[in-house]
This record gives C-alpha cells, sequence and structure tokens, in this order.
C-alpha cells in the first residue's frame, strides 16, 4: 500500500471513531425489517391457501404457518414462513367448463358429500343434509366476498366446516334440537378480517366448525 493510500485510510478510520454511532450507515444485515402491515399478512395467508391448495404444504404445515403469520410482526417474519413456496404461484390449468363458478348449494341426501382443495364458495351458499351430512373444506376454497355465509338445513343432518387461520366465525341456529359447536382456538384478528356466518334451520340436526377435519386430528 502506497504512503498517501495509508493516509487516506487512516483518516478515515479516525473519522469513524469520532462519528457518533446513530450516524455511521447500517450494515444491510443490522437495518431493521418493516413492521408487517393486516394486509401483508392477509396476503401471505392468501399465498398459503394457494400453496395448500397445490398441494406443497401438508395439513400441519398450513395450520402452523397460518398461525405464525397472524402474530408476525415484520416483513422478514413473513418472508420466512414463505421462502420455500413460489414467489409467483404457477397458474392452475384452465378449469372445465362451470368449474370455477361458485359454489351455491352442497346435497347430502341419504349420504355424505365433501368439498375440499381447490374450489369457490359463493358469497351466499345453502348445504342441506336430509340422514346425510355435508363437509365443507374452506382452507384451500376462493372465498367471493369478505363476508361468506352458509345456511345450513337439515333433517337428522351433520356439517362440518373446516375455517383456516384467519377467519372469523359467526354462527346461529333455529330448530328443534338443532346445535352448534366450534373447536377453533381463540384469534386476535383485525376488523376487517373475512367473516364466515354459519346459520343452521332444522330438525334434529348439528354444525361444527373447527381447524382440521376429525380424522385428520387422529392421524
Amino acid at each position: 500500500m502506497g504512503e498517501s493510500s495509508r493516509r487516506v485510510l487512516e483518516v478515515v478510520m479516525q473519522s469513524e471513531q469520532h462519528e457518533p454511532a446513530d450516524q455511521r450507515p447500517q450494515r444491510p444485515d443490522m437495518v431493521p425489517s418493516p413492521k408487517a402491515s393486516d394486509a401483508d399478512r392477509d396476503q401471505a395467508l392468501e399465498r398459503l391457501r394457494d400453496a395448500f391448495a397445490d398441494g406443497r404444504l401438508t395439513e400441519e404445515e398450513l395450520d402452523q404457518r397460518s398461525r405464525a403469520a397472524l402474530t408476525s410482526r415484520t416483513a422478514a417474519d413473513l418472508e420466512r414462513l414463505l421462502a420455500d413456496l413460489p414467489v409467483t404461484p404457477r397458474p392452475p390449468a384452465a378449469p372445465a367448463a362451470g368449474e370455477d363458478r361458485p359454489v351455491r348449494l352442497t346435497l347430502g341426501i341419504i349420504g355424505d358429500r365433501e368439498r375440499r382443495w381447490r374450489w369457490r364458495i359463493a358469497r351466499r351458499s345453502t348445504a342441506i343434509a336430509v340422514f346425510g351430512a355435508c363437509r365443507l373444506d374452506l382452507r384451500g376454497a376462493k372465498l367471493s366476498a369478505p363476508v361468506t355465509t352458509i345456511t345450513a338445513i337439515g333433517v337428522m343432518g351433520g356439517f362440518d366446516v373446516v375455517v383456516p387461520p384467519g377467519v372469523r366465525v359467526e354462527s346461529s341456529e333455529y330448530g328443534v334440537f338443532c346445535g352448534t359447536e366450534s373447536s377453533i382456538p381463540e384469534q386476535d384478528l383485525p376488523a376487517d378480517a373475512p367473516v364466515l356466518r354459519l346459520r343452521v334451520i332444522g330438525l334434529l340436526s348439528w354444525a361444527a366448525t373447527k381447524p382440521r377435519f376429525l380424522r385428520e386430528l387422529r392421524d
């Protein structure tokens, strides 16, 4: 190193020593991550649900990451949850005619009917169970509106509704020997979080909202 270069280096080092710490430029890895907004968390939840519908995440991974996203405080926290997922998901194959239409009716007549994986639920949807059951998995479903209302009409019927983290649930029942129950953990959700309204109408019928199907919890 030449004499002139050595002098320049000494001057720089001396100026850094006398420069206040709060005025020194921060290293890139020391710059704090921006705070995450409610919109950031909502977008992360949407990507996680898409990944689940595509088969990239298991039920347990979706549940764990979604709950972590709800409590993430910074953008870096959210980025870590999405690090192994594609930034731009591969567009799904073109659906068959009518396949992407919002589902407005689900029937479980003397048997069970199940909807899960990738499907779209209408803003107002009706499920009818007569001596049967309807099982609706909303974890991979596309919600058509901020508020989704499911009217469950049953005669000795049952309804299982799997709700992803980040969705607020409101339930009510009308009829004879009808009931609702929920096993969804408490969540601290923003005021504009998606809402699911479940209304049960019927005779000797019940409806349950849960984070996973019972058989998955057993596995």
